[in-house]
């Protein structure tokens, strides 16, 4: 056992012990803070030595953990924890914007190696203020409107933290607030590191010496008693850096600290603000840094006093802006690159998230990319029914990450039933728990208790809940297991739940409540229902620069008078977007993506998507956009063809490797169109490795539709007028895909390639014999089950079986795996047809089954199946795009080596089933089974029977 913890603690396991003996293990990951007295690490628990998982009915995810050494580390551990411990049972920080760190456990300190303690903090990811003021002060620019707004919004949020502490206990001070006990996170300022904190009721009179000098108050320096003014004097030296955007802590010295009271002013450059309202932060500060009898009184008043600051700052920058039109948007200043760099994947929560701290554009971009949604409409429907009816009824929005199920209650509960939210109780993050000291699991389980009986007396009619699908079923199964010592009886619900969600087959059970799922996971994106356009052209037309009220509609108006327009690739990329050709290619093209098992559309990655078919990535601008717009990045490096050119959609999926959506990029290189199978591409790509001048002549751009040597508003004359530029290859592959994109008979032979035009057929055919039975099929459909039947048959007769001349035989096993030695059995047509009859050999789809009675539901996700399921011989095969292809190659007469097969285990498995099933079914004959053996390269047949007295005996058979 570790008794102390190792400079390099990376992955190492610790033990500690809480105070009636039990044993906690924690993985250190990485150290993340050091201070004179503790050491900080990530961390994640386990739940024993051996380094498991963690428990999951009190899994914690990451942690931070804070281990003190020495006498002097244990006692203000301990103090940390008892206030920390305060603060969380005075039910401050419970909320989501809380800005103060949270304890984690029971809060009481743990021990660990040879008495040492330790606590569970939360993990806060970010970057402390310390580390922010070094980066963005590096440049020493004066102080301008956008830094006033930061420093004031900063000023805030930390003042909040302190309105938090004010009044617990009488009074509860932090006396360190400084710049290094600050954290930068996504969700705001967050202040922790409370260990010289200390509560008045307490200490009632504090006179101790404490802090950072650099940030310490007149009083404190002097000896004299002082009071919560102390954390605000900090405050207003943390402030005063961030306005004159200048460290203060280099210079500190008692004597400086001192006379910082009245010498702060020297240091106050004005910024370019109107002089009235630069004197009133002048008067804000004067009210901080100050003597303690002309302080504020508490952390509210100033917090008020910021508040009117920053009110008053937002019109300022507004009138400068000058007079807007009808429509007109802050956006407007954001250059283009910038403005739609906000759907990046880094930033798409600005997009799909349900918290508005997310992003400081997301309500505009969210409303700007808002798609019209059929679910969303089905939803407002049932729920507002459910209410208006009184109905008891839960809606469960089951799914993976990035689906949209927050973003979808957010919608519901405050934009389109905004009259109906007092009947509706929901929950839009079931991953984390709403208070510290509670787990995913009671914050669960609380939320359906109601549900496990009768519906409780005075709950609201309609309840609402987004879950992951993986989480339904591991909080339910742990369910179960507390239902045996006194828990909720949840089970009904369970098994109503996986038939919904068709997990398994079977008729949902009656309960005392409505109970509609909505599973995000069937939810198609590019297909279309009844001629509606799909989702994914509806995200097309939202990127549209041309339609009012979309994301770009203000600054194409700029763009289509830049002089850099021609050599603009976000510019051709939006531009080409518009036309019908290369938006039916992309839609083909993540069609085709799609029936990749591995790939799962989400409104999330979709963005991503084409956030990367518009602009390329940020990451070709993001060294120069700190200080300079990312549109004049496009006009510097407008002669950097080779740059510009990678830089188009047509060229993205082929020279990006690192991407957060990388399981459709995959799935797209398999379909590289510079390199298709579809022999008038290899045709196309052939000629112009001869002639690689086409790809920007004349004649070419006419052929692809452009005009005036312009495609898609872009001039490829120019861009690729430098032919040393970029090598023959690339300019070739680009020419080829350029075709494909844009030149409707080379797009068509591509859309042709390979075996998915026919697998989707089939798929069409499987939906219509899952929805409406064998009778409900086409002539037509019917024809392509019977050829998938023959194809099925001919893999099992070809890889698990032999046909030696005109009989067919399907292996029962191989007795000896050293010598080339079979035992077969026989199967004539009969048993063929019976094994697979098309009419019997489809197992229809589960969620159409489960989802029978609910066709406007079925219609608003627009759900079609990815693969399809057979029954061959009582057991599953799922057959998806690879599967299907290897048996059209069987069937045009390809052998499956065992390699082959080896890739699909299930052929293997099913092969030597279905032998042993035919062996037992005729086992009544002594002419059934029969032994193959290899001899110097010649096979020899044995017909394997028995005698009157039950002797086995071999004879030999003629082949």
């Amino acid at each position: 056992m570790m008794t102390t913890i190792p400079p390099q603690a990376e992955h190492r396991l610790i033990e500690a012990t809480d105070e009636n003996g039990g044993r906690c293990f924690y993985r250190i990951l990485k150290e993340i803070g050091e201070g004179s007295f503790a050491r900080v690490f990530l961390a994640e628990r386990r739940v024993d030595e051996d380094g498991e998982s963690p428990d999951e009915e009190r899994q914690l995810g990451r942690l931070a953990l804070k281990l003190a050494y020495g006498n002097k580390g244990n006692e203000l551990l301990t103090m940390e924890a008892s206030l920390l411990r305060k603060i969380r049972e005075s039910g401050a920080g419970r909320h989501t914007r809380s800005r103060v760190v949270q304890i984690l456990g029971d809060g009481a300190p743990l021990r660990h190696g040879l008495g040492d303690k330790l606590i569970e903090l939360e993990f806060l990811d970010g970057t402390t203020l310390e580390a922010w003021m070094k980066s963005e002060f590096s440049d020493e620019a004066d102080p301008n409107l956008a830094t006033v707004a930061q420093a004031l919004e900063f000023g805030r949020e930390i003042l909040e933290a302190l309105c938090e502490i004010s009044q617990i206990g009488g009074g509860l001070l932090h006396r360190d607030v400084k710049p290094a006990n600050i954290m930068v996170t996504s969700t705001g300022l967050r202040l922790f590191d409370f260990n010289v904190g200390r509560s008045i009721a307490h200490d009632k009179t504090l006179t101790k010496h404490v802090g950072t000098l650099a940030y310490m108050a007149p009083e404190i320096l002097a000896g004299s008693a002082y009071d919560i003014r102390v954390d605000l004097y900090s405050l207003g030296v943390v402030l005063l850096e961030l306005l004159t955007r200048t460290r203060l802590e280099s210079n500190a010295s008692p004597k400086a600290a001192m006379e910082r009271v009245t010498k702060w002013r020297e240091l106050l450059v004005p910024a370019e603000v109107q002089e009235e309202l630069w004197e009133d932060l002048g008067r804000l500060l004067g009210k901080m840094v100050c003597l303690a009898e002309s302080r504020f009184e508490t952390p509210e008043s100033a917090l008020q006093c910021v508040e009117t600051l920053e009110e008053r700052l937002r019109g300022e920058r507004a009138s400068r802006a000058g007079p807007r039109k009808s429509g007109d948007h802050a956006l407007d200043a954001i250059d283009l690159i910038g403005l739609v760099g906000e759907l990046r994947a880094e930033g798409l929560l600005a997009v799909v998230s349900d918290s508005p701290d997310v992003a400081p554009l997301q309500a505009v971009i969210r409303k700007r990319v808002q798609v019209d949604d059929p679910l969303e409409d089905w939803l407002v429907e049932r729920v507002a029914r459910a209410v208006t009816e009184q109905k008891r009824t839960l809606v469960v929005l089951a799914g993976n990450a990035g689906d949209g199920k927050s973003h979808l209650i957010d919608r519901l509960v405050h934009k389109r039933l905004g009259s109906m939210s007092g009947s509706i109780e929901y929950i839009a993050d079931a991953t984390h728990a709403d208070r510290p000291e509670q787990s995913q699991q009671e914050k669960l389980e609380e939320f359906f208790m109601p549900f496990a009986d009768d519906p409780a007396p005075g709950r609201k009619p309609v309840s609402i809940i987004a879950m992951n699908t993986g989480m339904v079923i591991r909080f339910f199964e742990a369910a179960e297991e507390r239902s045996a010592s006194g828990g909720p009886e949840l089970g009904m619900l369970f098994d109503a739940l996986q038939i919904k969600l068709g997990l398994r087959r079977g008729s949902a059970p009656e309960l005392p409540f409505d109970l509609v799922v909505v599973n995000l996971d069937l939810r198609d994106l590019i297909g279309k229902v009844n001629g509606m356009p799909s989702f994914f052209e509806l995200m097309l037309d939202r990127l549209d620069p041309t339609r009012e009220g979309t994301l770009l509609f203000e600054k194409w108006k700029d763009c289509e008078t830049c002089p850099a327009r021609q050599v603009c690739s976000v510019h051709f990329n939006l531009e080409a977007m518009r036309q019908p050709q290369v938006r039916q290619t992309l839609t083909s093209l993540l069609k085709r993506a799609s029936l990749d098992p591995a790939v799962h559309l989400s409104p999330r990655l979709l963005w991503a998507w084409l956030y990367r078919m518009v602009t390329g990535g940020l990451g070709h601008f993001n060294l120069e956009m700190e200080r300079v717009p990312a549109c004049d990045v496009v006009r510097r490096r407008s002669g950097d063809y080779g740059w510009l050119l990678r830089n188009h959609f047509y060229e993205i999926p082929f020279v990006d490797d690192d991407l957060p959506d990388a399981p459709v990029w995959r799935a797209l290189r398999s379909l590289d169109p510079a390199f298709s199978v579809a022999p008038k591409l290899d045709s196309l790509h052939t000629r112009f490795a001869i002639q690689s001048h086409r790809d920007d002549s004349e004649e070419e751009i006419e052929e692809l539709g452009g005009k005036d040597g312009e495609l898609a508003g872009l001039s490829l004359p120019v861009l690729l007028s430098d032919g040393g530029t970029l090598a023959p290859p690339e300019r070739r592959n680009a020419a080829v895909r350029r075709r494909v994109f844009f030149h409707r008979e080379s797009y068509e032979a591509f859309a042709n390639a390979g075996a998915a035009p026919r697998f989707e057929l089939v798929l069409d055919a499987y939906e219509a014999i899952s929805a409406e039975g064998i009778r409900g099929l086409s002539a037509e459909q019917k024809e392509r089950f019977i050829a998938l039947s023959t194809m099925v048959s001919d893999v099992f007769l070809r890889g698990a079986g032999r046909q030696l001349g005109r009989r067919k035989f399907l292996r029962v096993s191989q007795p000896n795996p050293n010598v080339d030695t079979h035992l077969l059995v026989e199967i004539d047509s009969g048993v063929m047809k019976k094994l697979f009859n098309p009419t019997e050999l489809v197992l229809p789809d589960a969620h159409i089954e489960s989802h029978r009675g609910e066709p406007e539901l079925m219609q608003a996700l627009r759900y079609r199946p990815k693969t399809l399921i057979l029954d061959v011989g009582g057991h599953r095969l799922v057959v998806d795009l690879a599967l299907y292809e290897f048996l059209e190659q069987v069937g045009e007469g390809r052998q499956p080596s065992r390699r082959d097969l080896a890739q699909f285990e299930a052929l293997i498995f099913l092969g030597e089933h279905l032998g042993n099933a035919v062996a037992a079914e005729t086992r009544g004959g002594d002419q059934t089974l029969f032994v193959l053996e290899q001899r110097d390269g010649a096979y020899e047949l044995y017909r394997l029977a028995r005698d009157a007295f039950g002797s086995a005996s071999l004879t030999p058979e003629e082949i």
